[in-house]
This record gives C-alpha cells, structure tokens and sequence, in this order.
C-alpha cells in the first residue's frame, strides 16, 4: 500500500481540527522517532516498511516557511509537547508488528540448578555450593585468576556429583555457546512482551564489541529469537531479527543454560 493512502485527514469532518487534537491525545500518540527507537532502526526503515502499512497524522512545522505551526498549536491544545511531525496509530503499529512476527524460535532455557540435583543430595550440595559460590566472587578477577579457575572447577564437579537421572543426561549433554549450531532450533509459543522489550543485536554493541560476543550472551540467556517480515511500498518483505530476554527463575542457587529440547524432553 502506498504511505499516502494511509495518511488520515478528517476532511469529511466538519470541525476536522477537532477531531484531529482528539485523535492525536487517544489514538495517533506513537511519534515517528518513537517507532524508530522501538525497531532500533533508522527512519529510512520506517519510512520503506511502517509508513504504508500504518495510518498516520502529519502535523506541519511551519519550518522555513511562513506558515503555521501545525505541531505548536496541537502541543498548545492537548497540553503535550509534540515535536514530532508524523504521528503513528499506536494499536495500529502494535497490531502490524505482532501479526508480522514469522517465527519464534529458542535454543536454550536457564533452569535453577536445583531442578538437576538428587533429592537426597539437594541440602548438602546447596551448603557446598553456596559456600563455594562466595569464595568465587571473592576472588580478585585479575589476581586471583587461577584460584577462582580451581574453584569453578569445583563447582561443576560437585554438580556432577550431585546430579539426579534426567540431571546426569541433561548437564552431560549442555550446550555451548561457541557450538551453537549444534544445539538444535526448537519452534515455540510467542511469550506475553511488550513492543520496546525487543532488543536487536547491533543495538547491544558497545565500542569494541563483535556481533559473535552478543550472539553467545544472548544463547547463554537463554532469548527468544523472533522473526519480522513486513511488506514494503513495493511489496518486497523486510527482514528484522529480535531477540527477547525472559524473565529468569528465582531463588536459586544457580541458573544453568541447557538446551531448550531437553527442557521440553524431560518436562522440566
């Protein structure tokens, strides 16, 4: 669809101006900025792929012209700073990237290490563990490199140790985060989130960062991975990748990445 289909107008209103203010306090209250920095995107993107296929207000400026400042008056008449010139239906946007969603994926799933642990053992192992836990984050991470190396070894030994049936298969078989193909794409239901939960991975980089470090990180927490595809002016699907974090488990001792078919497997 072309974007100037969708700009609305309220030409068939008498008092359109009216009408206008009312929809830009209720309906139209997602600024063009907005929808950017929800996306991660540029406005180019938004321009190709959210224009055509969402209504939208256009206030003029009046900038470099003797004309009137569209913006002012409306931010004057609805008590609301609007500095914006094109204003998005925001249940519009929310529908159009939620029913634009093509996949959800996972990999892997934190589980609380305590789910692993033989019933009998499970008293014993988390005193261990604790204790062995507060002297890790002790350690100086430079000069206390080698004993905190001793110690994390010794955390995961007792782990084995301490292990139940489904535990000794599962943390036998956890996946790595530089082997990430070998864990298996597993399709699963879209989880409740918000629009600005979704995190892309160019938007995570700091100075410095490689795409290859937000990729393990994302794996080690155990994120959703879900797919876009919106149509552009020229009916040409985009392609956006986001990623959303879960809440983790509480109250435990240690939160361990396992891969999510095991999860689903043992009905964990």
């Amino acid at each position: 669809m072309n974007s100037n289909q969708m700009l609305v107008t309220f030409d068939e209103y008498e008092d359109k101006w009216q009408q206008c203010l009312t929809a830009l306090e209720y309906d139209y209250t997602l600024s063009f900025r907005s929808a950017c920095k929800i996306l991660k995107c540029d406005r180019s993107w938004v321009q190709k792929y959210i224009r055509p296929n969402v209504h939208y207000i256009y206030l003029s400026t009046g900038a470099g012209r003797k004309t009137t400042s569209y913006t002012k008056l409306a931010s004057k008449a609805i008590n609301k700073e609007l500095t914006e010139s094109i204003w998005f239906n925001t249940k519009e946007f929310d529908t159009l990237i939620r029913k634009s969603i093509s996949s959800c994926t996972r990999q892997t799933i934190l589980v609380p290490v305590e789910h692993l642990i033989a019933a009998d053992k499970l008293s014993s192992f988390l005193t261990e563990y604790k204790k062995l836990k507060a002297e890790k984050e002790a350690c100086n991470p430079v000069k206390d490199i080698l004993k905190r190396i001793e110690i994390i070894q010794a955390m995961d030994k007792l782990i084995q140790a301490s292990v139940n049936t489904i535990g000794k298969e599962i943390y036998s078989n956890l996946p790595s985060c530089y082997k990430r193909g070998a864990c298996p794409v597993v399709k699963c239901n879209l989880p409740e989130f918000q629009l600005a939960d979704m995190i892309s991975v160019h938007d995570l980089k700091d100075y410095g960062d490689c795409d290859e470090e937000i990729y393990r990180q994302l794996f080690l927490d155990g994120c959703y991975r879900l797919e876009i595809n919106i149509p552009g002016e020229n009916g040409i699907l985009s392609k956006k990748v986001y990623y959303l974090k879960p809440e983790p488990p509480k109250d435990s001792v240690e939160l361990i990445p396992i891969s999510f078919q095991d999860y689903l497997k043992w009905n964990l």
